[in-house]
């Protein structure tokens, strides 16, 4: 087996808080001056023996140990402030690692925020050359590729003009053209396509996706699951600064939300005492009914209501509710509307529950949770982001015993086939 390209040895990177010494070169000549004088500078410059607060220790990245071999594409994943992108800057040389070493073996091309590595007076052209040299290229090696980029980029008219002129979205549009163009050998990305516009974005996915099946490698940072596991074979999870886990994207994406979901109840939802004040009409209660009964899980294909409980301190006014499943990507799937069937809205009284019937639930086994949102003529007075998330256990929907593979596809629809001659 080749030796691999990236090899981390209890990297960790330590930060202090507070008690930052803020001495300038004029404190210190005032205080010889002082002290040549015979006064006590403690007297005049009081400032500078002031206490302190103790200083505070933030650990970014806790002795991470792991290796990337040649042509692999890693997905890093975790919650803000987990060490995904310290562990980037690390790699990248921008700061230097408190203990622990890592190795890197090839040229390496980042890509962790907008612009990085440009000089804002210098134009596009001047950028993308300069930022190939920096790379250890050749100017005939980025010649080869410069017409690519601008194409990819789109700034074609602009590119002669200081990139300190540009957008935002024309500024990472060049350099994400820039990081994935140039002939490096590994490729580190942050989150940081969410700057492009729907477009763009599929264009940067398409790119990452030949980047990563020419043998490249590549460690991705994003908060998009499906796209952590449609480019990756790989996801390390972080959490607090350390690697919690290593392997299979699909295992290291179920084990992220595993501990995401930990926080949200399963099955049912209640409001807080004081959700009362802020609105005309709140949700106090969401639950999951499944034959009859409230539940945390019910069977694919089976019919399922979504039960809202609700209170008002308006009486006879129309009044809407819906609720939206999501899968454990974080996509949504579903989008129920009581608007959708009924235009004019209910009558409500001022409290009363609404409930939704799904019948034969068309979704495959998997994890899900729910949002909530309620509606009084026409505008939103009460929603619930995250309510709670539910299981749904694999049915005998087509009555056959026979189901479509999960990874394929997350909906079951009644089917009717026949053969014509």
């Amino acid at each position: 087996m080749s030796a691999p390209v990236i090899e981390c040895r209890k990297l960790s990177k330590r930060y202090r808080l507070g008690a930052i010494d803020r001495h300038t070169l004029a404190d210190e000549v005032k205080w010889i001056w002082a002290r040549l004088r015979g006064r006590d500078p403690g007297a005049l410059f009081g400032h500078i023996n002031k206490p302190r607060p103790p200083a505070g220790l933030h650990i970014a990245l806790d002795e991470a140990t792991f290796d990337v071999c040649p042509g692999e594409a890693v997905g890093l994943i975790g919650h803000n402030g987990a060490g995904k992108s310290t562990l980037l800057k690390l790699l990248s040389r921008i700061t230097d690692p408190t203990s622990g070493e890592a190795f890197l073996r090839g040229r390496i091309g980042s890509l962790l925020e907008v612009g990085t590595g440009f000089h804002p007076d210098l134009t596009g052209r001047e950028n993308i050359f300069m930022s190939g040299i920096l790379l250890g290229m050749r100017k005939q090696e980025v010649k080869a590729c410069f017409d690519e980029i601008v194409e990819f980029s789109g700034v074609e008219a602009f590119i002669d003009t200081p990139v300190k002129r540009y957008s935002s979205g024309m500024f990472v549009r060049l350099a994400f053209a820039v990081a994935a163009h140039l002939r490096t050998d590994i490729l580190l990305i942050d989150e940081v396509l969410a700057v492009g516009d729907a477009e763009f974005q599929r264009k940067c996915l398409g790119k990452m996706e030949r980047v990563a099946n020419s043998g490249r490698t590549i460690l991705f940072v994003s908060h998009n699951l499906a796209s952590i596991r449609n480019l990756c074979s790989r996801g390390i999870v972080l959490s607090r600064g350390r690697i919690v886990y290593d392997g299979a994207v699909g295992e290291a994406v179920s084990h992220y939300l595993r501990s995401y979901t930990e926080e949200i109840a399963k099955g049912r939802y209640r409001a807080s005492p004081e959700a009362s004040s802020r609105t005309d009409a709140w949700i106090e209660e969401i639950w999951l009914e499944y034959q009859g009964n409230p539940s945390g899980a019910c069977v694919s294909g089976e019919d399922v209501d979504l039960v809202m409980r609700y209170r008002s301190t308006l009486s006879g006014v129309p009044l809407h509710a819906s609720f939206a499943i999501y899968d454990d990507a974080h996509q949504k799937l579903l989008q129920l509307g009581q608007q959708y069937t009924q235009p004019e809205g209910a009558r409500a009284a001022s409290e009363g529950c609404i409930r939704c019937r799904i019948p034969r639930i068309p979704l495959m086994a998997g994890r899900y949770k729910l949002n909530a949102a309620l509606h009084v003529r026409g505008a939103l007075v009460s929603h619930v982001q995250d309510a709670f998330w539910f299981e749904i256990e694999p049915g005998n929907f087509f009555g056959s015993g026979f189901l479509p593979n999960p990874v394929e596809t997350r909906f079951l629809v009644n089917q009717h086939w026949q053969i014509e001659s």
